[in-house]
Parts: structure tokens; sequence; C-alpha cells
């Protein structure tokens, strides 16, 4: 009997062991997977030209778009986005995953060869409503990669994945230069068409060598609509069930960042005189500072609390709204002459010393490593099996009511009180981090200390 007991008593022991393992192992583990580095690989080539998004509001007004028209194309949508969210979560759950990240590169492929060649409003609005409705197929694609990673060592490789950003930087610097050579319209259109082409020749990379993916979902015995709703109210249930607090947290993050994305730009360019290619040199510096602080909260995500990393990211979130108020009255962190000697060296690079530099770079980064942040939490904490519908859930929360930002940004920036959107945002951020204080990300067991 006392044997039995024994033996009883050791299984969960050596089931709760976790052994540490080295950073170069991990990330062997993580690259013996064929399907992630070809995902990866192709992934890198989106994020190459997803900069450009970046900039598309200025773009936008270079057209002669107003503010609020602005804001009310941004708002329909991540609207769109959201319902595409939601239904691309069922979708990601119920078919080959494989085809659903092919999709995602024509996708983008499509949104940036009609931006490279057409300036009629019509045909842009279309572009961009294709871009909201790669959510359709974006959550079982980002599924895809998250099912071929080892689930220890998720942080480290979501955190390698989302590194591939730096590579905007080529993309920026071949817009600064296309800037003084053809001007902002004509270059952002330039490299729109090069990076449409580049995504084509991704997705056909895709389709060639990526491993097929086995449907998650169960075998369905209803009608297609009520087994949607169905499995989607249940996803929606054991979410909050399961992360209450990062719910809460991302409803009002996602209202605060879309205030932030809409305005800061467009605030800098056209009120504080930050010319295209000084915001083109922000980005950059931005791109180039948040790889190596990604790839370390990916690993403090694996082996750290999570409330501990989160107050420690998104701490820097109001300093941000912060800095960016006070940037009219104090634009510049260095004296006039380095300012001067910068921009005689390289048109834009002045705009390192700018207030507005520090607000937006720290704004940036810190978006980066807490979204990182939260698809650890849900790639560590809930099923596998419906992860796409979980992804898109979660995500549908953040493009819905982020939809409220750029719609609200662009009526206050019409309206003549631009400043405006930044203390709404800095409310928003210092309300998050009291929540993040008090509960973190309450009814995740175990990761919330």
């Amino acid at each position: 009997m006392d044997s039995k007991q024994r033996s009883t008593t050791a299984i969960p022991h050596r089931e709760q062991t976790v052994e540490p393992t080295g950073l170069r192992e991990a990330i062997s583990e993580v690259f013996s997977q064929r399907s992630y580095t070809v995902f990866l690989g192709t992934a890198w080539v989106f994020y190459t030209f997803e900069v450009l998004y970046i900039f598309y509001n200025l773009y936008l007004r270079s057209l002669g778009w107003g503010f609020l028209l602005i804001g009310l194309v941004g708002g329909a949508n991540m609207v769109i986005a959201a319902a595409s969210r939601i239904a691309g979560g069922y979708l990601g759950d119920i078919t080959d995953r494989r085809h659903l990240a092919v999709a995602a590169m024509l996708f983008g492929a499509v949104t940036l060869m009609i931006t490279g060649l057409f300036t009629q409003p019509f045909l842009l609005v279309l572009a961009l409503l294709i871009y909201a409705t790669m959510n359709l197929v974006k959550s079982g694609s980002s599924a895809y990669v998250m099912d071929k990673v080892p689930r220890r060592h998720s942080g480290l490789a979501l955190s390698i994945f989302s590194a591939g950003r730096v590579l905007g930087v080529v993309t920026l610097i071949m817009l600064n230069v296309l800037v003084i050579v053809e001007g902002f319209g004509q270059g952002f259109r330039t490299l729109a068409l090069v990076g449409g082409t580049a995504l084509l020749m991704s997705a056909i990379a895709r389709a060639a060598w990526l491993d097929s993916s086995r449907p998650h979902g169960e075998t369905r015995s209803v009608a297609l609509w009520h087994d949607f709703l169905s499995k989607n109210w249940r996803a929606l249930r054991l979410l909050v069930k399961m992360l209450p607090g990062a719910v809460v947290i991302v409803v009002l993050d996602s209202v605060s960042d879309g205030l932030f994305k809409f305005g800061a730009l467009l605030y800098s360019n056209e009120f504080l005189g930050v010319s295209i290619s000084g915001i083109g040199t922000i980005m950059t510096a931005y791109l180039l500072i948040s790889v190596p602080l990604l790839l370390k909260v990916g690993r403090l995500a694996d082996t750290s609390g999570l409330r501990r990393t989160a107050m420690r990211v998104y701490g820097i979130m109001p300093l941000s709204m912060l800095l960016i108020l006070l940037a009219p009255m104090f634009p510049f962190w260095a004296p006039a002459g380095v300012v001067a000697t910068a921009n005689n060296i390289m048109p834009g690079l002045g705009a390192l010393f700018t207030t507005v530099f520090v607000a937006i770079v720290l704004k940036y980064v810190n978006d980066g490593l807490w979204w990182l942040l939260l698809f650890t939490i849900v790639r560590k904490n809930l099923p596998r099996r419906d992860t796409a519908k979980f992804l898109a859930l979660f995500w549908a929360l953040v493009s819905g009511l982020g939809a409220l930002g750029p719609v609200i940004g662009g009526a206050i920036f019409a309206l003549g009180s631009p400043a405006l959107v930044f203390v709404i945002g800095l409310a928003i951020n210092i309300a998050i981090l009291a929540v993040i204080h008090r509960n973190g990300f309450t009814g995740v067991q175990g990761t919330d200390s």
C-alpha cells in the first residue's frame, strides 16, 4: 500500500518539473520545424513592407483628404476587421490553416498593388477594405505558426517572429530616398507596388513549401450558422473566464491605442513641423530599438510572472502621452545647433532630437512589447484546439473598440483641438495601470504573479 501511494505521488512531481533550457538549445528546437522557418521568412517579407501602413494617413492627407474623413474610413475599416476576425477564428479551426496562411499574403499583395497603381479615393478605400478583410484568414494563419512551435518556448518563438519587423528599416530608408527624388506621394506608391510584388512571391512560396495543417474543429452535426455562433460564444465565455483581467485591459487599451495611432504622426507633421523624412527617421529608430527588447520580453514571459512583466512594459505608455503633450512647449531636447547640423548631414535626421521623437518611439516600442506579451498569454493559457477562435475574439475586441479611436480623433482634429486626443489617451493609460496593479490578468492560473 505504501509503495503504491509513493508511486502515485511521484507522477505529479515529474509532471510539474520543467528542466531549464539554454537559449541556444531553445532556438535550435524552435527552428527544427521546417514550416516555422518557411512561415517566418515569408512573414518577415510582410513585415518589411508593413511599415508603409504607418504612413497611410499621411499619404491620404497628401492627396487632400480631411481629418474627419480619414478618421471615419479608419474606424470603418477597424469595425470590418473586427467582424472578419470573429468569422476568421471559426474559419481557422475548421479548415486547413496552410490555405489561410497563403491567402493572408495574397490579401496583403492586392492591397499594396492597388495602392501603388491608383490614387482615386474609391480605389484607396477598396484597398483598405481588402486589408481589413485580411482578418478573415489572419487568425488561422497566426494559429498555424503557433501550432508549429513548442509550447514551452512559445514566447521566444513569437519574439523571433516579431523581430522581423526591423526589416522595415530597409523600406524606411528607401522611402526617405524616394521622398527626395520623387516626392512623398510618388515614392509611397513606388514602394507599395514593390511590396505587393514581394508579397505575391511570398504567397507562392507558402503554397509550395508549407505543410498542411489538420483542421482542429470538432465534427459538425448542426447548421453552419448555429455551429458558428455556439462555438464562438463558448470561446468567448472561456476567454472571459480564463483571462478576465486581460479582457478589461485590452478593451481600455484599444481605445487609447486607436487615438494615438490616428493622431501622433498627423500631429507631428502638421502641428509640430516634423517632415516626412523626419518621421521616417523616427520610425527607423523605433524598429532598431524594438528588436532586442522583443527578444527580451518574450524570454521574460517564458520565465517570469506576467503581471510583473506587464507593469514594466505598460508603465511607459502614460509617459509617451505626456511627452507628446509637452512637445509644443519643449520641441527639442538638444541645442538648436545640433539639430541643424543633423539635418545638414541627412534630411530629417534632426528629428532624433525632438521631444516628439521620444514620445513616439516609446509608444511604438512598448506597443510591440505589449501585444507580444498579450499574444503569449493567450498562447500559454488557452486550449490549443480553439486557438484561432480565441485569437479572433481577442483581436476583435482590439479592432472593434479601437475603431472609436480614429473616429473620435478625426472629429477632435477637425474641430481644431488635436492635443485633447492625447489628454484622453493619458487618462486611459493611467486607468489601465491601476487595473494591472490591482488585478493583473485575473484567472490565469500560475502565471499572474
